[in-house]
């Protein structure tokens, strides 16, 4: 079970990788030499490295986090590729993809239609978050959805 979980998540992170890049040319074609003598292409990803459990730096500055991690198990199966991380602020996140200051990003992307306009996204995700309506259950006679809240001051 835990395996069929692990693989599914390197599944829709390599979906990602494949089709979270503009619709433009990469980034950055250089070449690395791998340990073999083999040649590399090296594939720049953004991150903001602020974002736990998905993308933090640890205790020792190092980046680490569920997208880092399931990125450098993708590192380590595909020989031919090199990936790099490039911590980067999150309101600059999606400049950098189409300025190609790097050719994806792991940080818990959300779909949008203005994002899924520009960015070709997995049809699954990883992560699924939910609104809630929560309030005192011996004051709410009249609330129990999102409509009963037109009128009211939310917060």
């Amino acid at each position: 079970m835990k395996m069929a979980k692990i693989l599914s998540a390197l599944l829709i992170i390599s979906m990602i990788f494949t089709g979270c890049t503009s619709q433009k040319k990469v980034a950055d074609n250089s070449q690395t030499e791998t340990d073999g003598g083999n040649t590399a292409k090296k594939v720049l990803v953004g991150t903001e490295g602020t974002y736990n459990p998905f993308t933090y730096k640890d205790e020792n500055g190092q980046l680490t986090g569920y997208d880092i991690d399931v990125v450098k198990e993708i590192d380590k199966r595909i020989d031919d590729i090199d990936f790099e991380f490039l911590p980067t602020p999150w309101d600059s996140m999606f400049l950098g993809l189409e300025s190609k200051k790097y050719d994806m990003i792991a940080d818990q992307i959300s779909k949008d239609s203005e994002r899924e306009k520009k960015y070709s996204f997995s049809n699954n995700s990883y992560f699924i978050s939910a609104a809630h309506i929560i309030v005192k259950k011996d004051n709410n006679k009249t609330i129990n959805g999102l409509d009963d809240l037109k009128g009211l001051k939310v917060g």
